[in-house]
């Protein structure tokens, strides 16, 4: 029995064999799936999660990791990391001293 039978008990009556059927419609295709890290972002979470079970239903998948932001995504990353920061900029800002 696959994991995803594991879902039967708390997925809504008929996901499961939803999911079966969809497996069925791209057995013979692979996928790969190319991420720059192994831990945080939303894509990481998803894929350690989504490889084992697609394996599972037999759909050929994988994962690789590059070890590295790509160029086209660097803009990005510096963004996140400087809003972050103000972020944590203005809340301490925001806080009076004292009223902790």
């Amino acid at each position: 029995m696959s994991r995803i039978d594991d879902y039967r008990q708390v997925a809504p009556q008929g996901a499961v064999d939803m999911i079966l059927k969809l497996a069925d419609r791209v057995r013979g295709r692979r996928f790969l799936n190319v991420t720059g890290g192994r831990l945080g972002g939303g894509a990481a979470e998803i894929l350690r999660e989504a490889v084992p079970i697609l394996s599972d239903l037999g759909v050929d998948t994988s994962w690789e990791i590059t070890g590295a932001i790509p160029p086209t995504m660097r803009p990005r990353a510096r963004f996140r990391r400087r809003s972050r920061a103000r972020s944590v900029c203005s809340a301490t800002k925001a806080s009076p001293a004292g009223s902790r």
